[in-house]
């Protein structure tokens, strides 16, 4: 603090002096705040200008006393909440989560450790990473490995989990959207970023939504995708209740979704940002080509069935209506 100004018993104009303090919740960089004190400090007294210079320098203290107070218990865990303060350093013994984030070049993947397949993934498609597109060689196709990202071996799945069980490994990130892009291309081969999947829907209407999301990249300035799978709760046998029925694969039981769900987000250059929603089922046998519109859905409903709520999206699909 600048206190010579104030004490100086030879001004007479307006004062400045300068309080630095500290943020009380985090330890963010000093702000200085600067008070511009009136004339009339000048018709004080020397005592008076003492007495004022005190109170500011206690009133710094005690500030800086109380910032130093709640890191302190912020770094115990006893922080207050609404309805009072909570157990101090609860979580002393970590936050186990059953997801984790793993970031790609050119995409991001949350990933569920119990059902061994991506919750979602999300990408975004320009014409820089697609262009001199052309379709990927069996050879190369064929080189999935597991991810080292995955925090333990006992959550990632294998090829061998694939081997035999009759559905394709389906990937949410395709690899015919980075063919300007190598490393994305070959990073899309991770089994992180692969699903169960019936080779009917892989290669039926799956395979339609993914070319309809590259084809809007020609008149947008970009298009972000969200893939994922679903687990629909399914009616079995005569009874009226529902129950959420997968199957699991290989020595790891990865799961095997009922559907799936792409979101498609266009920044089309004229028509504004755009929503489509989509869903399709994991179906074993080869099924008609549906139309778009046949496999068009509501933004809620995937979220109903995912748990995922898209809150950035909400207004959109308000505009749109």
């Amino acid at each position: 603090m600048s206190l010579y100004r104030l004490l100086d018993p030879d001004r007479k104009e307006g004062y400045l002096f300068t309080l630095t303090i500290l943020m009380t919740n985090h330890w963010s960089p000093p702000h200085c705040v600067q008070i511009r004190v009136s004339s009339f400090f000048g018709k004080m007294d020397h005592l008076a200008r003492v007495a004022m210079a005190t109170t500011v320098v206690v009133t710094g203290a005690g500030v800086l006393l109380y910032a130093i107070y709640r890191r302190l218990r912020s770094e115990e865990g006893a922080e207050e909440t609404d309805s009072g303060p909570v157990v101090p350093n609860i979580t002393k013994y970590g936050k186990p989560a059953v997801v984790q984030e793993l970031r790609k070049p050119g995409y991001f993947i949350l990933y569920n450790n119990q059902t061994k397949t991506p919750v979602y993934v999300v990408e975004k498609l320009t014409a820089d990473v697609m262009n001199d597109c052309h379709a990927l060689g069996e050879q190369e196709d064929r080189k999935f490995c597991s991810d080292d990202a995955i925090h333990s071996e006992q959550i990632r799945s294998t090829n061998a989990d694939y081997a035999g069980s009759g559905y394709d490994r389906g990937r949410m990130a395709a690899a015919a959207n980075y063919t300007g892009c190598k490393d994305t291309r070959v990073g899309t081969l991770t089994l992180s970023n692969a699903v169960p999947q019936f080779s009917a829907c892989n290669k039926g209407n799956w395979t339609i939504l993914e070319d309809h999301a590259r084809n809007l990249v020609k008149t947008s300035l970009g298009v972000y995708v969200y893939s994922g799978p679903l687990f629909i709760p399914q009616e079995v046998g005569r009874s009226r209740d529902k129950y959420v029925v997968y199957q699991v694969i290989g020595e790891n039981t990865v799961a095997v979704p009922t559907h799936f769900f792409k979101i498609i987000v266009a920044e089309r250059i004229k028509e504004g940002t755009t929503v489509e929603c989509y869903l399709v089922e994991n179906a074993p046998f080869s099924a008609e080509s549906l139309l778009l519109h046949e496999m068009a859905v509501e933004l809620s409903d995937i979220e109903k069935w995912s748990g995922l709520v898209f809150n950035k999206l909400h207004k959109l699909v308000e505009l749109q209506r």
